[in-house]
């Protein structure tokens, strides 16, 4: 590991023992509960060990990339067809199997330098299949990423195709909405219950979060309880930030701004050393953020899988630079 991986890997280990400790064995939180909140941590953890490997073949990330591709699509259609449930799945949520699918694409993208016109028709109907509004907004930015190099026949062509999705995530919203309004929205009711929750917040709570892993207030988990599944595994009645969904939120809650800048930055420092380009990296972040105004993001273990193989891949032509090198040398 380099020195700056190495740092984040020791500080993450120690942050993650000591609040276990201090979480678990002082103020007895349930171990569930902990885990849960403090998940992307742990995942930093895992992920460093990857940081600049190249571990993947072109040819084992396209093979992969493909297969997924049609089961995605077979899956889909038939779930479609057969299903009483309207939003398909593979393996679990569509939530978080999309952004997995949309991080394994942009491992390809990275690796092999394009993605085949046949592979973008087919991740388009999945997207679209899917249902999800996280999915497609992803989908639609990193299409919106990849797009713009140089305006002529194609970038027209391009411009269109991308209006045509946006149009297709525009319908999807909207028919959500349903004659409730957004107050039908369960996102929106996620985000009432934030904003109660921390009513009484100091600048303190804003920086760093709740001092130590705390339940959201009784009134609010009371508002939620048809979520009850996603309660305290200790079953004493409380909810933890995780009721709230959206990553963003839930980061936020326990967390505090510090925390989060905390795991972007980590991140950063992962995607610098497997000389990850701007252009990747806004890419992926895009990814994470958009799917974490929804569900569960880099707090998922989707996303660690999907920066795994990102993290152990390589630029398309890091290997021709790095031999033009060793010949002028």
């Amino acid at each position: 590991m380099s020195t700056p991986v190495l740092y984040l890997f020791v500080f993450c280990c120690c942050f993650f023992v000591i609040s276990f400790i201090y979480e678990v064995g002082y103020r007895n939180v349930h171990p569930g509960d902990f885990f849960i909140a403090y998940k992307s941590f742990f995942y930093l953890i895992i992920l460093a060990p990857f940081a600049g490997k190249h571990l993947f073949s072109i040819y084992q990330l396209r093979l992969l990339f493909r297969c997924l591709l049609f089961v995605f699509l077979i899956k889909y259609i038939l779930w479609l067809f057969f299903a009483d449930f309207n939003r398909p799945g593979v393996f679990a949520e569509n939530n978080f199997e999309l952004m997995f699918l949309l991080l394994l694409t942009i491992a390809v993208r990275i690796r092999t330098g394009k993605i085949e016109n046949f592979e973008l028709i087919i991740l388009s109907l999945v997207m679209f299949m899917s249902g999800s509004q996280s999915g497609l907004l992803s989908f639609f930015f990193v299409l919106l990423v990849y797009s713009f190099q140089q305006i002529d026949f194609k970038f027209l062509l391009k411009i269109v195709g991308l209006s045509v999705i946006l149009l297709g995530i525009v319908t999807i919203v909207l028919s959500r909405l349903g004659s409730g309004g957004i107050e039908s929205v369960d996102r929106y009711v996620f985000l009432q219950g934030f904003i109660l929750a921390i009513s009484n917040w100091d600048v303190g709570n804003f920086l760093i979060g709740n001092y130590g892993l705390t339940p959201l207030p009784d009134y609010v988990c009371s508002r939620l309880s048809f979520y009850e599944t996603l309660f305290s595994l200790s079953g004493d009645g409380t909810c933890y930030s995780v009721v709230l969904h959206s990553y963003l939120l839930r980061a936020f809650y326990d967390h505090g701004i510090l925390g989060l800048l905390f795991l972007v930055v980590g991140l950063a420092i992962l995607m610098f050393k497997s000389n990850m380009s701007f252009k990747h990296s806004v890419a992926i972040f895009g990814v994470l953020a958009l799917n974490a105004l929804s569900v569960s993001s880099f707090n998922s273990v989707y996303s660690a899988i999907g920066l795994v193989l990102l993290l152990a891949s390589t630029e398309v032509n890091s290997g021709v630079c790095n031999e033009k090198q060793k010949n002028r040398s």
